[in-house]
């Protein structure tokens, strides 16, 4: 639990950095900024130790992976909607718990 944590925050760091790095007329830098404070949100919750926590752990860095890859996509090849954070993961909990019936 604790790497997926780390983990989390090491990708965090990344988005924010390629974010920054971004011109200011990039709307994909507000879309990281949204999710950088999702995760921030995500991240302050204590640990429970829980296989929901640790699994809420495993998608949150997967978010912040695919958010990435959506900074250093070009810019012509990036989506015009996102979701959040939050409807990633509950997109994601439909999508599992179909395999699971």
């Amino acid at each position: 639990m604790l790497q997926l944590t780390g983990h989390a925050h090491a990708v965090a760091a990344d988005v924010q950095r390629h974010a920054a790095a971004l011109p200011k007329n990039d709307g994909r830098g507000a879309l990281a900024e949204g999710i950088l404070r999702e995760a921030a949100g995500h991240l302050s919750q204590p640990i429970q130790g829980t296989a929901r926590c640790a699994q809420n752990r495993a998608r949150l860095v997967r978010a912040l992976y695919e958010r990435l890859d959506r900074l250093q996509a070009a810019p012509d090849r990036t989506p015009a909607g996102s979701t959040s954070l939050i409807t990633t993961l509950k997109n994601r909990d439909e999508a599992e718990s179909a395999f699971h019936l």
